[in-house]
């Protein structure tokens, strides 16, 4: 008789066998992790018949798939995957792998070299578990699976998943934290020991986060200034705000630097970094200077530098004592911008770069909606008002910005006569209007006054600007991409409402292009940085950048010279590398 044909238990069986050889041979620790929990008292894998909606969820490294319902579909996610993605398939008990053993797609994922799988038994009785967390980078680990997983018999192992991934991450930093503390910063030599004592370099790192081009180029512009000078410098980009502490832990006790470079955070934003640490806080965006909480943070061994002078008497103001707060200027990377050896014929005559925001949707950018009623009417007017003084302005005008301060008290008299401002609180809304609110309109006024130019316009925003949109170029990268556009542009247009001294000045100058400025009232003046008419030219009215425009396009000569001038003035003067010997010579002289 011919052998009778395997009943559909039998291979079910059959296939549950092939499985779990494929799991004693690729996964054997999740496999005796398993076998252990079903060896426990009590264990029993029980029918599970409630299923909820799929979760499929990815970061760079993984795409995560958890409460799959068809197991067909396992294959299908494996097909698609990105080639530097790897697929982990989060099994929610072990009911869900069982069942599954035998089912061919999941034989068929078991063999595929992309395919993880992990269950989610509580992490201490997990050694797979605890293995692929350990092997990898906590910001890889899948941190949104509650918010995934939010129905059906997954959920309650999500939640608890989720949980334990934070309290492994603070387990991890805590532990960090502990043996800086003790070894490398038990006792450690100032900065400026080191530096007097001449036997090392001085060692520095410049964090920054990753989700800011600003950031990374500034880290990176510092940290070739610091080179230049043979100091040892790395940089280091953290981009998950979950993992941001533990990266930045993992990179101290990595690169063991005396100084932490830090742009516009101070110990208030890392309260766990070693004492003996110096923090060095180089504020570019009035930040840290205008925060009591972060003035008061900072550690006898910190320092606080600011962009803007004028800063240095808020920050004194909100707390800070007067050895700890410095002026540091921007400076170039002038190894990276430098003018073209053969100058090039210009793609467009104006270059502009920069981000745009309507309004609507500026306003939440800048917590426009958590002011008080009053302050929000009061901004409003004073906006209104600001919009009308710069349509009205001539060539002779002095700024590109009145006086905000009068500004504020001339638009509540006009809302709330018999209610003045708190001369107490004038400064600090005065700041408030002038960085956050006119700084975007005056941009948005200036740039769509330029759409009668070839205009080469970068950033992002611009789209949503009627009058300039067709003339919106999208986004270009800081370095040699905006090296090549300068090059490219006959003029380089520099416009903020806070202050001159920004990179696009000085970047701009040292590619060798020429820069027109607008002027706005601080005490570190362009004309200490720079000589307008003969290296760089500025203006104060939307009129007066039209009429200058115009002239300088019909005067080559003379614009190249300036550009010429401009840069040489760079090399010599406003060179990274220059900023960052200012900051060394704090630590050597100064604090710490």
């Amino acid at each position: 008789m011919p052998p009778a044909a395997p009943t559909a238990s039998t291979c079910a069986h059959q296939q549950t066998e092939t499985s779990l050889s494929l799991l004693a041979e690729r996964y054997p620790l999740l496999l005796s992790d398993l076998r252990r929990w079903l060896a426990g008292p009590g264990r029993q894998v029980a029918a599970e018949t409630t299923r909820g909606a799929a979760a499929d969820f990815v970061n760079e490294r993984y795409r995560f798939t958890a409460q799959v319902n068809d197991f067909s579909l396992l294959g299908q996610q494996l097909e698609t995957l990105l080639p530097n993605q790897i697929l982990v398939h989060l099994l929610h008990s072990p009911a869900a792998l069982v069942q599954t053993l035998g089912d061919p797609h999941l034989h068929d994922a078991l063999q595929h070299p992309k395919y993880t799988p992990l269950l989610l038994l509580p992490i201490n009785d997990a050694l797979h578990l605890q293995q692929w967390l350990l092997d990898e980078q906590p910001k890889h680990w899948p941190w949104t699976i509650a918010d995934q997983v939010r129905t059906g018999p997954a959920r309650e192992s999500a939640v608890r998943f989720s949980r334990e991934l934070h309290a492994l991450l603070e387990q991890m930093c805590m532990e960090l934290r502990i043996r800086l503390r003790s070894g490398k910063y038990a006792d450690r030599p100032t900065p400026g020991d080191v530096l007097r004592a001449g036997e090392r370099p001085l060692r520095l790192l410049t964090p920054a986060n990753s989700n800011s081009a600003y950031q990374q180029f500034c880290a990176r512009d510092m940290r070739d200034g610091l080179r230049v000078l043979g100091s040892e410098c790395n940089s280091v980009f953290t981009d998950h705000s979950k993992t941001a502490q533990y990266e930045l832990l993992k990179a101290i006790d990595e690169h063991d630097p005396d100084v932490l470079i830090l742009n516009g955070f101070t110990r208030a934003a890392f309260s766990e970094l070693p004492e003996q640490l110096t923090l060095a806080t180089w504020d570019q965006d009035y930040v840290a200077s205008a925060s009591p909480d972060a003035a008061r943070s900072l550690g006898p061994r910190d320092v606080l530098a600011v962009m803007v002078e004028d800063w240095v008497d808020d920050a004194h103001h909100n707390g800070a004592d007067a050895e700890s707060v410095h002026h540091l200027n921007l400076g170039a990377n002038v190894e990276l911008y430098h003018p073209p050896a053969c100058p090039a014929e210009p793609k467009c005559d104006v270059l502009f770069v920069g981000n745009f925001h309507p309004f609507e949707r500026y306003r939440a950018l800048i917590g426009f909606d958590t002011l008080a009623p009053n302050v929000q009417r009061l901004m409003l007017e004073a906006r209104k008002r600001l919009d009308a003084w710069i349509s009205t302005c001539n060539t002779t005008e002095e700024f590109i910005i009145p006086d905000c301060g009068a500004l504020l008290i001339e638009s509540q008299r006009s809302i709330a006569p018999n209610a003045p401002i708190d001369p107490a609180q004038l400064h600090a809304l005065s700041q408030y209007f002038r960085y956050r609110i006119a700084h975007m309109l005056v941009r948005e006024r200036f740039i769509e006054a330029l759409s009668a130019f070839n205009i080469g316009l970068y950033g992002t925003g611009w789209d949503a600007l009627p009058v300039v949109a067709q003339q919106h170029a999208g986004v270009i990268a800081n370095g040699p991409p905006l090296r090549d556009a300068v090059h490219h542009a006959a003029i380089v247009l520099h416009l903020h409402t806070w202050t001159v001294h920004h990179p696009r000045l000085y970047d701009s100058a040292a590619a060798g292009g020429f820069v027109l400025v607008g002027r706005v009232p601080e005490r570190n003046s362009l004309d200490t940085v720079f000589e307008p008419g003969t290296e760089l030219d500025s203006f104060g009215s939307i009129a007066e950048m039209q009429q200058k425009i115009r002239w300088w396009l019909h005067h080559p000569q003379q614009r190249q010279a300036c550009a010429r001038a401009a840069a040489a003035r760079v090399r010599r003067e406003h060179a990274m590398s220059d900023r960052m010997q200012q900051l060394l010579d704090i630590f050597r002289n100064g604090r710490p």
